[in-house]
């Protein structure tokens, strides 16, 4: 603002270049997996790993170790003392009870039609 706006002591402009903008994940190619069928442990694993947890390329901010699996990579983070936030932990369960949801919906409906 110039020195005569009413608010050039209060507030201030910034430009925000691309590299300021938050990000967010999307997961491509497949729906969110459920993590109560044994055939999508690893999907599950990989996705929830890389929706919550911090990583890069760097060696030392990976996934996961090259020998381990994604549900043990993902069981070791979970239980880790510096385990993920409670916020996170929620979010994963609700995306689990999104999957319960529609089950027992197609369940009513199925009951229904009987």
């Amino acid at each position: 603002f110039q020195c005569d706006h009413p608010q050039y002591l209060t507030h201030c402009l910034k430009r925000i270049t691309m590299d300021e903008l938050p990000r967010v994940p999307v997961l491509i190619g497949y729906p969110i997996p459920r993590n109560d069928r044994e055939d999508e442990k690893e999907k599950y694993a990989l996705a929830m790993l890389a929706l919550f947890k911090p990583w890069s390329n760097i060696e030392c901010k990976l996934l996961k170790e090259g020998s381990v699996s994604w549900s043990e990579a993902f069981s070791g983070w979970i239980n880790a003392e510096d385990c993920p936030s409670v916020v996170f932990i929620n979010t994963m369960k609700n995306m689990q009870l999104l999957h319960l949801s529609k089950d027992a919906k197609l369940d009513y409906a199925a009951m229904r039609r009987k």
